[in-house]
């Protein structure tokens, strides 16, 4: 069993799939079932909203903890919402998105992470190289890189066999050298 849930108010509810069914359906913390939906994909709750898909016609959308769609379904891909903003996809480029379905950042990007909680930057890729933006959608983190990675402090670049590490706002913490 898959268990996915978020807090509201003083009340958790989960996404659970219901296996007799093969559809989700919301528990509350008492785990009583109080929504059977019509979705056999569902993202993991968070700010209050989760990702489902639509299998008519395979769109994703958002619906709340009472099941209600609050995002119509028009992405042909959607992720977490996380520090306020969802990357989706649609029209085969990734943008994103704020919990009313605004778009944030526009869909230019080949492919694109949630954003990281800690560094509040997404990764986003564009013409195979990786770089990060933040919420405004600016690039903090050139997008040039092979490979761009989150690991305590310091984000970490490799670029052609060097590495360099810079901090959460871009600034260079130390320049391209070898990674050996």
């Amino acid at each position: 069993m898959l268990l996915l849930s978020t807090t509201i108010a003083s009340a958790q509810v989960s996404g659970v799939w219901d296996e007799t069914a093969n559809v989700f359906v919301l528990k509350n913390e008492k785990g009583v079932v109080i929504l059977k939906t019509k979705y056999t994909y569902m993202g993991t709750f968070s700010n209050g909203l989760a990702a489902v898909r639509n299998d008519a016609d395979n769109t994703f959308g958002y619906i709340n903890t009472a099941g209600k769609v609050i995002i119509n379904f028009k992405f042909q891909k959607a992720q977490d919402f996380s520090v306020g903003l969802a990357a989706v996809e649609m029209n085969g480029k990734f943008g994103f998105i704020d919990k009313t379905g605004k778009t944030v950042v526009p869909f230019q990007y080949e492919s694109a992470d949630p954003f990281d909680e800690n560094f509040g930057l997404a990764r986003v890729w564009l013409d195979g190289k990786v770089g990060c933006i933040d919420k405004t959608g600016a690039v903090i983190i050139e997008i040039k890189y092979d490979s761009v990675d989150f690991i305590d402090e310091d984000v970490f670049v490799e670029l052609n066999d060097e590495c360099g590490t810079f901090d959460k706002t871009g600034q260079v913490l130390l320049d391209m050298s070898g990674c050996g």
